[in-house]
């Protein structure tokens, strides 16, 4: 691709990845992991998850833009065709790493490309299932090997 989204993509992840090994990033990471310690810590948690929510609703625009703009070409309805749940699979698959979610993203990427390299007027609509079915397989496959943050989507425990 020539469209700088496609790149910026790109330089997002690897800023991502950079980002979490900082000191901030660390305690976004805490803020996740043990909310307990964190606020013992002396991390403001709350207003820490909502800078999170903040930024991560920027990276899904940007993520919207690339699609709309840089892959189809185009708005249309129903663009998004359910990868949102292929997102929340690459995440979880790619065991809440940056790196790990590009290679996941990836890959159901590479099955997505599927449809449009298989004849879609031989297979007919069953070449759209794909990167469904290679999502429910992977996840089928990898079930249980890796787990999320302890305390993510957890309140803050009272004192």
């Amino acid at each position: 691709y020539k469209h700088p989204l496609v790149y910026g993509s790109v330089i997002a992840a690897i800023g991502l990845h950079l980002f979490l090994r900082t000191r901030i990033g660390l305690r976004v990471r805490a803020s996740g992991e043990s909310v307990g310690v964190a606020s013992a810590i002396g991390i403001d948690v709350i207003r820490l998850r909502l800078a999170v929510l903040t930024a991560s609703g920027a990276l899904m625009g940007l993520g919207g833009a690339v699609l709309g703009l840089a892959v189809l070409g185009a708005f249309s309805v129903n663009m998004v065709n359910g990868r949102g749940f292929i997102a929340l699979a690459c995440v979880m698959l790619g065991a809440w790493r940056p790196f790990g979610v590009v290679l996941a993203a990836l890959f159901f990427g590479a099955t997505d490309a599927f449809q449009f390299h298989a004849g879609v007027d031989v297979i007919g609509s069953w070449a759209q299932l794909a990167p469904y079915a290679a999502v429910l397989l992977a996840l089928a496959l990898l079930w249980g090997r890796n787990e999320g943050p302890r305390d993510e989507g957890r309140g803050i425990p009272s004192a």
